[in-house]
């Protein structure tokens, strides 16, 4: 039973890494058919497959909350 239990526990510690590289993936994919949004320094920005990127958007500023903050949304 101990071992099936840290069993779990490292492949629940692999999990960010595993994330990690499919979301590189993903963009890798994504760019061979086009283009991808992305939000980059308060902005959001077209990256074209070349590497070249173009600003789309210009983002307001963030808005701090405390934790446990409830919002509602129109």
């Amino acid at each position: 039973m101990a071992n099936s239990k840290l069993t779990v526990q490292e492949t629940e510690q692999q999990i960010p890494q595993l994330a990690k590289f499919g979301t590189r993936a993903a963009h890798r994919k994504a760019l061979i058919s086009g283009s991808v949004l992305i939000s980059q320094n308060g902005e959001i920005r077209r990256v074209e497959s070349d590497g070249t990127s173009s600003t789309v958007k210009k983002l307001p500023p963030r808005v701090k909350m405390q934790k446990g903050t409830i919002i509602k949304i129109k």
